[in-house]
Order: C-alpha cells, then sequence, then structure tokens
C-alpha cells in the first residue's frame, strides 16, 4: 500500500480537457505483483449534507472520470471518499445499502462520506473503510 498526498501516483494522469492538473488531498495506491487498484480521498470542511447533495456529483466528475491511467484504458479505482471531520457523522454511500461496501454485491467504484473523528474512544471508520478496501483489492 502506498499513500500519496496532493499529487498522483506515477502512472495515473489528469485526463480531462480544458483543466489543470487534477491532485486529490489522498490517493492510496492498492498493489501486488502486476496488480493496482486506487482509492481517491478528498477532504470537503462541509456540513454533511453539502457534501452528498453537492460534492458527491461534482468530485466523481472530478476524480472518476477526470483521471486515468497514463497508458490508458481501464482506471481501476475501488472508490472516492469523501473525508468528513464532523463528530457523529459516521460512513455514508452515494450507492444504497445492498451495494455499499460491506455486501458481496458492492458496487465499484464505491462512493462516499467518512467521519475522521478525533476521539481515540470511538470507532475510527477511515480505519475501518481502509482495511475493507484492502480486502476488496485481494479478491479482485
Amino acid at each position: 500500500i502506498t499513500l500519496y498526498y496532493d499529487c498522483l501516483p506515477e502512472n495515473l494522469i489528469t485526463v480531462a480537457r480544458g483543466t489543470g492538473d487534477y491532485r486529490p488531498d489522498f490517493v492510496i495506491e492498492f498493489s501486488s505483483s502486476d496488480k493496482y487498484y486506487y482509492a481517491i480521498l478528498d477532504a470537503k470542511y462541509k456540513k454533511i449534507s453539502t457534501v452528498e447533495k453537492h460534492d458527491y456529483r461534482e468530485l466523481t466528475f472530478k476524480y472518476l472520470h477526470g483521471i486515468g491511467l497514463k497508458s490508458g484504458g481501464y482506471f481501476p479505482v475501488l472508490g472516492l471518499f469523501i473525508i468528513n471531520p464532523i463528530e457523529n457523522g459516521g460512513i455514508s454511500y452515494y450507492q444504497s445499502r445492498n451495494y455499499s461496501q460491506f455486501k458481496e454485491s458492492a458496487s465499484l467504484p464505491l462512493i462516499g462520506r467518512v467521519e475522521l473523528g478525533t476521539n481515540p474512544i470511538k470507532q475510527n471508520f477511515l480505519y475501518n473503510l481502509l482495511n475493507q478496501l484492502l480486502e476488496i483489492s485481494k479478491q479482485l
């Protein structure tokens, strides 16, 4: 696993025309032998309702359709997640519950929002999400 902050891995590029370079806050690269999968995380310091009404759509076009492999072809992205530092925000998905990350019928790429809490006693939603993405990447 490799974590990229404010940059893209070497083999990814902005493919959207008429734009500058896209740089999500974090890109996580999951690799094993010659397979690579990615998760994109972008922080938004907004109300949950604003994130879910506006940012899902905007960031889907920007990052899931605006970034690709330098070599072209299929972009193996596991998901796009908005990191949201709101206590009690938990984790939510754009997809319905039956197609979220914790189901065998998960619809990839996943799109969602995850709480980035600062209380060490509370559940760490980001940690759980990353572990689940690692498991998904091993199954593909």
